[in-house]
C-alpha cells in the first residue's frame, strides 16, 4: 500500500515545516500552494534531502473548487491518504477581510 500525505501552503514557513515532518512519514508527498515558483523549488529542496517520500509541487489555490477536485484524483492515483497537515491561509497584510474569510475559514470547510 502506497500512503500519501498533503500539505497546504507548503511553499514556505509552517507549510514547509510540516512537509519536513511528513517526508519520512509516507511514501508520496504533494505540496500544494498557490505560488507555482516557491512550491516548486520546496519540492525540489525536499527531494535533494532524501527523506523517503517522492516529493511533488501541487499548484492550487485552495480557494477553488475543480482544483481540489483534481487534488482529490491525483492522491486517488497516488494511493492511500494518510496525512494532511493544512497550513495555507493568508493574513491582513496579503488580502483584506472578506477574502482572509474565504481562505483561512471557508476554503477548509468546504464539502469535498
Amino acid at each position: 500500500m502506497t500512503t500519501v500525505g498533503i500539505v497546504t501552503g507548503a511553499g514556505r514557513g509552517m507549510g514547509l515545516a510540516c512537509a519536513q515532518r511528513l517526508a519520512d512519514q509516507v511514501d508520496r508527498l504533494p505540496l500544494v500552494d498557490r505560488d507555482e515558483a516557491t512550491v516548486t523549488a520546496a519540492a525540489k529542496d525536499l527531494s535533494a534531502t532524501g527523506q523517503g517520500a517522492v516529493v511533488e509541487p501541487f499548484v492550487l489555490d485552495i480557494t477553488d473548487a475543480a482544483g481540489l477536485a483534481g487534488l482529490a484524483a491525483r492522491v486517488g492515483e497516488l494511493g492511500t491518504l494518510r496525512a494532511v497537515a493544512h497550513a495555507a491561509g493568508i493574513s491582513p497584510t496579503m488580502a483584506d477581510w472578506r477574502r482572509i474569510f474565504t481562505v483561512d475559514l471557508g476554503a477548509p470547510l468546504r464539502p469535498a
